[in-house]
């Protein structure tokens, strides 16, 4: 017979049945399905989490009443296995965790003058009025606050109707899509960590252990393209493997220079993974993406599921967020994913446009405010007392390569900054002391470009000169013709201090990269100069070429400074006079896309090799079409 359902629903012959009440509390406050094993449930073993398990596997009685609670501490007292305390404090007293674990909390506010209560809502991202507490939870987790309900405006158009993008990727992989660890402190209060407590995204540190060594094993054979097999993926957790490769593949492959511990990149990018969700989605994605490289065709829809994914929650996050300048962990993740962007299969210049759009908000709001004028924003930066941060240092010198390749290839540059402006403030912003980072060596202070800043700085003025319809503008010819001249007396910083040992033959094969870029960039301006009567064959033209080729030459195969050379390869490709060059460049494309693991340098060489084709091969690189090709 036909029984309708409390829920509305037509079943046939019996109730439909609810999940099981036996499972862990990990999975319950997840509202995701366990599989009841003990004492590892294998949806928390997949997501690194602690799995708990009730004292007892007796109902809770949805009608009790909430824990009562004295004048500033509530505590659980409904299960011995587990307890803490949410205290209120007044004068910077402490709010103890008493077992050193990683918890996932629910977010509670007491409005004390009307009684009201309200609870957190990860979703819509604000605190939500309530009759009673979830008792059918196995703990109350409640923190007393003076304050209630927060009301956002949104910045952004709002993106929910593409809100089953969310549910696409969480249906191969087990996501983690609630908040980490998060407990509201009212002001003047402080939160006690465990000294010893450890990220659970410290994920396999012991490298003995059975699955690290399978992940490692894998990994190692995706690097060094050796076939692999789908039955050596049948019994891998895909979800934790990504997170794996992203730790050991494409966070270190961002690294170009030789630097300071505390201004790498793993120092800079992987600590940010636990500061929201966001970001360990982004993770997946960063690591999909470097698998992809040696086998697409597995992992490139997964990074493409997941990219969509990140992409959407950051449109959210920062639609319902006014605040989203001051999180440090957002930035990272736009420069994260602009990277991505110019290095996936399916990524494009203006892809990574969008990143950098949303990049250049935060520095702005960040560090000068939208409205300041220009004198106020450089007497302001130039206050002696400003420190930053090494994440802060990195995250901006990131920016300003990522922001100076693209210049020349962006398609839609709306939203974007002039090079011209965007430098000054930055070169300001730059100077500016890295918080233990005193005695470092002014070169090793800039993590992504080195002792060849400078030369990006070049890089880009003359690559939005280059955006302009010829014939330029007599304002644009004097500024190419300074650039060029700058170009022409380039020298690379000198060191601060005597060096020896691995710092002083970084240093050297570091100052070629500024000795690269700076010829590169001299071909440019030259044929911007020049560009109806401009001589491919002209000695001097010939000489820079043999030159910059000559350096190249000087740069070990697999050395990270590498990851900074795609303009220079495109550029200089355009200008070579034989086929012995030509084939010297497709050669250097094909090492830096090893070093970097870019699908880009099969667009570059194309685009090389149709250049080539042509019967004006440096005018190609001002046809806006076929630049729009280049991920760069």
């Amino acid at each position: 017979m036909e029984v309708k359902s409390k829920r509305g629903s037509l079943v046939l012959g019996h109730y439909p049945r609810k999940r099981s009440l036996t499972g862990c509390l990990t999975c319950r406050r997840r509202k995701k399905k366990c599989d009841e094993t003990k004492s590892i449930c294998n949806a928390c073993r997949r997501n690194f989490l602690e799995c708990e398990w009730p004292a007892n596997s007796k109902r809770v009685d949805k009608k009790a009443s909430p824990p009562k609670y004295g004048n500033h501490v509530i505590q659980d007292h409904r299960k011995a296995s587990l307890s803490f305390h949410i205290s209120r404090c007044n004068a910077a007293q402490f709010v103890k965790n008493e077992r050193r674990t990683n918890w996932h909390f629910k977010k509670f506010s007491v409005n004390l003058r009307n009684g009201k209560l309200f609870q957190y809502n990860s979703n819509n991202l604000q605190f939500v009025e309530i009759d009673d507490f979830p008792t059918s939870s196995d703990e109350i987790d409640v923190m007393l606050d003076s304050s209630s309900t927060h009301q956002k405006a949104p910045l952004n158009a709002n993106y929910s109707d593409s809100a089953p993008l969310l549910d696409t990727v969480s249906h191969h992989l087990d996501l983690q899509l609630e908040s980490f660890i998060e407990i509201d402190v009212p002001l003047n209060a402080i939160v006690e960590r465990p000294a010893d407590s450890t990220s659970q995204y410290k994920v396999l540190a012991d490298a003995r252990a059975p699955q690290t060594v399978k992940f490692e094993t894998l990994f190692q054979m995706c690097k060094k393209k050796e076939p692999v097999s789908e039955i050596e993926f049948t019994n891998v957790d895909m979800e934790k493997f990504l997170f794996y490769s992203c730790l050991r593949g494409y966070i270190p492959k961002m690294t170009t220079q030789y630097t300071h511990s505390s201004l790498t990149t793993e120092a800079t990018f992987i600590p940010q993974v636990e500061k929201n969700v966001i970001m360990k989605e982004i993770f997946l994605c960063c690591g999909a993406t470097y698998l992809a490289w040696n086998n697409v065709q597995k992992f490139q829809n997964i990074s493409d599921e997941l990219y969509s994914n990140c992409k959407l929650m950051i449109c959210n996050y920062i639609g319902k967020n006014d605040n989203f300048a001051d999180e440090d962990w957002l930035f990272a993740a736009l420069q994260l994913l602009c990277n991505r962007d110019k290095n996936s299969l399916t990524g494009t210049s203006d892809d990574a446009a969008w990143h950098l759009v949303r990049a250049y908000d935060i520095i702005r709001l960040k560090y000068y405010g939208i409205k300041s004028s220009e004198n106020i924003i450089i007497n302001k930066l130039a206050n002696p007392n400003l420190i930053l941060q090494p994440l802060e240092r990195t995250l901006i010198e990131s920016f300003i390569y990522q922001f100076s390749v693209s210049v020349l290839f962006i398609q839609n540059f709306q939203g974007l900054p002039s090079p011209f402006k965007i430098f000054k403030i930055l070169n300001v912003v730059l100077k500016c002391p890295v918080y233990n980072c005193e005695h470092v060596v002014d070169w090793m202070k800039n993590p992504i470009l080195g002792s060849s800043l400078d030369s990006f700085e070049i890089l880009a003025k003359l690559s939005f000169i280059g955006r302009t319809p010829w014939p330029l503008a007599e304002e644009c010819i004097e500024q190419v013709t300074r650039l060029r001249s700058m170009c022409e007396f380039y020298t690379p910083a000198a060191p601060s201090k005597l060096m020896g040992g691995d710092h002083w033959c970084n240093f050297k094969i570091n100052s070629l990269v500024g000795i690269i870029t700076a010829k590169s960039c001299w071909l440019f301006a030259t044929k911007l100069l020049n560009f109806m009567h401009f001589d491919l064959q002209d000695p001097t033209v010939q000489e820079y070429v043999d030159s910059i080729l000559t350096s190249w030459r000087k740069i070990p195969v697999g050395h990270s400074v590498w990851g900074i050379l795609s303009w220079s390869l495109l550029v200089t490709g355009v200008f070579v006079a034989d086929q012995e060059q030509r084939a010297t460049v497709l050669n250097y494309v094909d090492i830096w896309s090893e070093r970097t693991h870019s699908y880009n340098s099969f667009k570059i060489a194309s685009f090389l090799r149709r250049a080539w084709a042509s019967d004006d091969a440096p005018s190609f690189i001002f046809d806006r079409t076929q630049l729009g090709n280049v991920s760069m």
